[in-house]
């Protein structure tokens, strides 16, 4: 039985209209509801071209037999959030809604799966093309994108879709799902350009650190002296205990399925090294625990107290099917800098 795939029968316009609600402080519940309901049919329409670019990544990448491709719609937060971030960005014109990603070998294996994305467009109109591996960005974040917009000989309901690829190492993705680890459970943003100074300093100086093994342009901004850098990596770890803290975030993944209640309140005690955890049916019995206990907390910079949702935790993990050695591995790699230095 053939699929059918989602379609938007609305209008551009209709679709950008929406994306303003959603970016205005002053739009009303109703308002913002309702352009909610829009976005999520619009960015449902996006699974056919995606679909198809994963598809042919997935084909390009048969020479690495370890490479992890996967495709995402993004998350109904992360667009509004980037709708409030950027003036310029338009809900009908996102690049992301849909993605697909690739995590490769090493640098060789990302060029060569980018030199095939560029150089076999087809029908598809290249959109975008940042190469951060080059000319990585301030927070350390680096990979290739590749933004298009879906096109065919013969027309579809889905032409001008625009589809973004994602190209990187496995030890990019390594940091890269380190940053999504401190994110989820404390609330850092860390992601979005927000965060603790000593966090985003903390992550800049580790992609540097991975940036020298792969041969590539430190991040801007970070010491170019390998002394140096690791001699502040081992500062900061000493002072606010990120190994202790990344080892107790992988202990929470690897428990917090497993309690009763779709709520989880976390809260981990970096000076005894313990993690208790109290599961929640009701949203608001959780909202409440959580800001009596954060209140109690604040002045203890040695306590992370946060609230998950299980659905996190999980998604996340099917999103990330190598998500725990990942943590593994990125926690190897801070201790390896820190030895060496």
């Amino acid at each position: 039985m053939t699929r059918e795939w989602p379609q938007y029968t609305g209008s551009k316009k209709s679709v950008r209209r929406a994306g303003e609600v959603l970016r205005s402080p002053s739009a009303s519940v109703e308002q913002k509801s309702e352009a909610r309901e829009l976005a999520k049919a619009w960015r449902s329409a996006h699974q056919y071209p995606m679909n198809t670019w994963q598809v042919r990544v997935r084909n390009y990448t048969r020479g690495d037999g370890d490479a992890l491709v996967a495709q995402r719609l993004k998350r109904l937060p992360s667009i509004e959030r980037k709708l409030a971030r950027f003036e310029n960005s338009q809900l009908d014109t996102m690049q992301d809604l849909g993605g697909v990603r690739a995590v490769l070998a090493d640098v060789d294996q990302v060029r060569a799966v980018e030199k095939l994305l560029l150089s076999r467009p087809g029908n598809h109109v290249l959109k975008q093309h940042d190469d951060y591996l080059s000319m990585p960005k301030d927070d350390g974040y680096r990979s290739v994108h590749i933004a298009y917009a879906y096109g065919t000989r013969q027309p579809t309901p889905w032409d001008s879709y625009r589809i973004e690829i994602q190209l990187r190492t496995r030890l990019q993705h390594f940091w890269a799902t380190a940053v999504e680890t401190v994110d989820l459970f404390s609330g850092q943003n860390l992601k979005f350009g927000t965060g603790e100074n000593w966090w985003r300093e903390f992550f800049a100086l580790m992609s540097s650190e991975i940036a020298e093994l792969e041969g590539m342009p430190l991040v801007p901004g970070t010491p170019t002296a390998r002394e140096e850098r690791r001699q502040r990596l081992e500062d900061i770890d000493a002072v606010q205990e990120v190994t202790a803290r990344l080892a107790s975030f992988k202990q929470v993944i690897q428990r917090s399925t497993a309690e009763d209640g779709k709520y989880i309140l976390l809260d981990l005690d970096l000076d005894d090294g313990t993690l208790e955890m109290v599961g929640y049916s009701d949203d608001e019995a959780a909202t409440n625990a959580y800001a009596d206990l954060e209140t109690r907390t604040r002045s203890n910079p040695f306590r992370d107290v946060v609230l998950v949702s299980v659905d996190d935790a999980s998604k996340l993990q099917q999103a990330y099917p190598n998500y725990f050695v990942n943590i593994e591995v990125f926690i190897h790699l801070v201790n390896r800098a820190i030895a060496v230095g």
